[in-house]
């Protein structure tokens, strides 16, 4: 019958669609940071600019810096990609030294993310433990390298 309803999707379905976009968008994400370690530049005064706009340092994003003048565990983040996409490894790690594991971190989701997408393509929803793992032992790596920093270590 021509007026009759589409089937109102499955659980199912709707899971493995919110998965996929999940994906897309983390894809997006890891794309974009990686395209700004090599669009952007270490000034000499260790902010941050556009390359070839290195008159107009973009401003503190580190909320934490702005209104308590402390670093975070994310402080020296982007300087340290933006060295490691140099290849400039003892600098990137200078500014965070888990800099260069949040890297690889960021530039594994692209096969990742990609393999991911092709599964829900073909109507598959693996479910894997070790993303989650991962992502959580960074942080931790994360707030454990920001205490020995305020230990002095």
């Amino acid at each position: 019958m021509a007026g009759e309803l589409a089937a109102t999707p499955t659980a199912e379905e709707l899971h493995r669609e919110a998965q996929a976009k999940h994906h897309r968008l983390m894809l997006v994400i890891a794309g974009a940071v990686i395209a700004g370690t090599f669009l952007l530049e270490v000034l000499p005064d260790q902010r941050v600019a556009l390359r070839g706009f290195t008159s107009y340092p973009l401003p503190e994003l580190c909320g934490s810096r702005v209104a308590f003048d402390v670093e975070c565990p994310g402080c020296g983040l982007t300087r340290s990609f933006i060295w490691a996409g140099r290849g400039e490894w003892l600098r990137a790690l200078q500014m965070n030294r888990i800099g260069f594991l949040m890297m690889l971190a960021v530039v594994g989701q692209i096969p990742y993310r990609i393999l991911m997408l092709r599964h829900y393509e073909r109507g598959e929803m693996p479910e894997h433990a070790w993303p989650r793992r991962l992502g959580w032992m960074l942080i931790a790596l994360l707030f454990g390298n920001w205490a020995l920093k305020i230990c002095g270590v």
